[in-house]
């Protein structure tokens, strides 16, 4: 994002690059994004988390499938407590990996990251609908649910936009 260093502190601005915060678009917020990131840069963040959960998926199963070999191996060829003990151990950290692969899939969700699976594609229809009532009623812009008056279609002289 060239023109992001204009809005950061500073402080920033002279860390070692080792301690800078690194700022996904996802993180500014939307009048931001348009002004600092270049088009097509959400697509790629969005692009990059899809990327990185699937390899952590795929390092779920493949942990999965390593533990169910350890534990076929271990019940056809394990006899004895010193055999068992170890084939425990191998499984255990088998087991931790499991543990460290689906927590880096599952990571924590905030509320805004939370949504519909075309919320984005609606946000820009809804956006660019209100925009085309406001060239054809003369108003100026105005947000969602906002009386706007004049004539906006044949029959229609008050619209009232819906929020959904």
């Amino acid at each position: 994002m060239p023109s992001l260093p204009t809005f950061r502190d500073a402080d920033s601005v002279h860390a070692e690059a080792e301690n800078i915060e690194l700022t996904m678009p996802s993180t500014l917020s939307v009048m931001l994004r348009a002004r600092i990131c270049v088009p097509g840069l959400g697509e790629m963040e969005d692009e990059l988390r899809y990327a990185d959960a699937m390899e952590a998926l795929n390092n779920i199963r493949c942990q999965l499938r390593t533990r169910t070999v350890y534990s076929h191996s271990k019940m056809k060829n394990v006899k004895g407590q010193r055999l068992n003990i170890r084939a425990h151990a191998a499984q255990s950290s088998v087991n931790v990996h499991i543990r460290a692969a689906t927590l880096r899939y599952c990571h924590e969700l905030n509320d805004a990251d939370v949504r519909g699976l075309g919320e984005r594609a609606l946000m820009n229809e809804e956006r660019a609908e209100q925009e085309r009532i406001c060239e054809l009623s003369g108003s100026s812009s105005n947000s969602f649910g906002v009386r706007h008056t004049g004539v906006v279609a044949v029959g229609e002289g008050c619209c009232m936009l819906s929020w959904l």
